[in-house]
């Protein structure tokens, strides 16, 4: 059985990639499921004298601690990842940069060669990520967003990665409901072998 967890992004109540996950969620049909929104989450500024305690781990208070291991196990514990988030300005919410920042860690996600090349440590995992845009999503131009958090998963060994788009959300308002639809029919198509 593989355990999924599931992070959204958008602090909107009604935002359309936390209603697309909760769906894709719901076509699993699997009660090993784990919901994260990462928008709730007062993850701390990356400043010098935090980047300094990452230097050595031991520097960290036991709560800094106990945080960092929390995220980090999710994400390592989890066999499917699912991603949901909004297009702000052609990236992804802060509050996903700063998960991955969280759940990354050398030696244990992904190490290093003798050459520097780096070998992630968790192959054998699937990921999906679910955008929403307000605009026209054209595949790898600009959208840094996705193309960011492609390779922030390879970095751990995480290649096998779905993506499904809800673009055109602003721009046409009066069809909403026949752009979710449309995402929902790809999401059962990637719902049928997520799990295998």
């Amino acid at each position: 059985m593989s355990k999924v967890l599931v992070i959204t992004s958008s602090p909107r109540s009604e935002a359309v990639s936390t209603y697309l996950a909760a769906e894709f969620a719901n076509m699993l049909k699997t009660d090993d499921i784990e919901f994260l929104d990462v928008s709730q989450i007062d993850f701390p500024i990356y400043d010098e004298k935090l980047l300094q305690k990452f230097e050595n781990l031991n520097s960290l208070s036991t709560q800094e601690s106990e945080f960092y291991d929390d995220i980090m196990n999710q994400f390592i514990e989890a066999d499917r990842l699912v991603f949901a988030f909004p297009n702000w300005n052609l990236i992804c919410p802060p509050s996903i940069v700063s998960f991955m920042l969280c759940a990354c860690r050398t030696g244990v996600t992904f190490k290093y060669s003798e050459t520097g090349e780096s070998i992630g440590l968790l192959e054998g995992k699937k990921a999906l990520i679910i955008l929403s845009c307000g605009g026209k999503y054209v595949e790898n131009e600009t959208f840094f967003g996705v193309s960011w958090l492609r390779g922030a998963l390879a970095l751990n060994g995480i290649t096998d990665v779905s993506e499904v788009v809800a673009d055109l959300i602003e721009v046409r308002r009066d069809e909403q409901e026949e752009i979710k639809q449309e995402a929902l029919e790809k999401l059962e198509e990637i719902a049928k072998t997520f799990l295998d």
